[in-house]
């Protein structure tokens, strides 16, 4: 066999083997990742509210993860242990509850049916906005179009979320949402809680 033979061997064999030791560790923080995740699900029982505590989270364990006060100390060690290679783009934290005696984080736009609402997003607003409401809670803009074969202003929905820059939203939703951020951060907005309506301040 020549050198240049015995090189080539040497390279194919240094190949697999960190391949497979790539495969290895892979597979391995797989497994630890599910692990984790299940010893997280099974320690969430509750019966009441005071019996959840949050402990520290991270990718992919959930923004944030509410677990039985009993069990903090052991998941947060659990947790503290793994090295995440992924982030996440949270929702507000709204809160959290025992729900079915299961502790449970609540986000600000809970029960809102979200894939519908970011289908809207996608959708040309580019025709005459007849008015504006604003739903604080739920981070939720209503648009209402004006209809000229109706005659009527018809509603429109849309996720007010600035921290993702309202991505996948089409152009002309954006340059709504983006001019109400705008206001609101110059303080020219006031909200009426009773009516949910904007309001330019003057």
């Amino acid at each position: 066999m020549t050198k240049f033979g015995k090189i080539t061997i040497f390279g194919i064999v240094i190949v697999v083997l960190m391949v497979a030791g790539f495969s290895v560790w892979f597979f391995n923080s797989d497994r630890k990742a599910n692990n984790i995740e299940r010893a997280i699900t099974e320690a969430q029982y509750c019966e009441v509210k005071s019996d959840c505590v949050q402990v520290e989270s991270k990718c992919p364990f959930g923004c944030y993860t509410f677990v039985n006060k009993k069990e903090a100390d052991r998941i947060q060690t659990l947790i503290d242990t793994y090295e995440s290679r992924c982030a996440y783009l949270c929702l507000e934290l709204k809160g959290y509850d025992c729900v079915n005696n299961k502790c449970k984080a609540l986000y600000s736009n809970e029960g809102i049916n979200r894939a519908e609402l970011l289908e809207n997003c996608t959708k040309d607003v580019s025709k005459r906005v007849d008015d504006t409401a604003f739903d604080s809670e739920n981070k939720i803009v209503t648009i209402y179009l004006w209809d000229e074969e109706s005659q009527d202003s018809i509603p429109l929905k849309l996720l007010y979320e600035p921290e993702t820059d309202f991505a996948g939203c089409s152009d002309s939703a954006k340059d709504i949402l983006r001019h109400i951020q705008e206001l609101d951060e110059e303080g020219k907005i006031e909200f009426k809680a009773e009516e949910e309506e904007i309001e330019l301040l003057e």
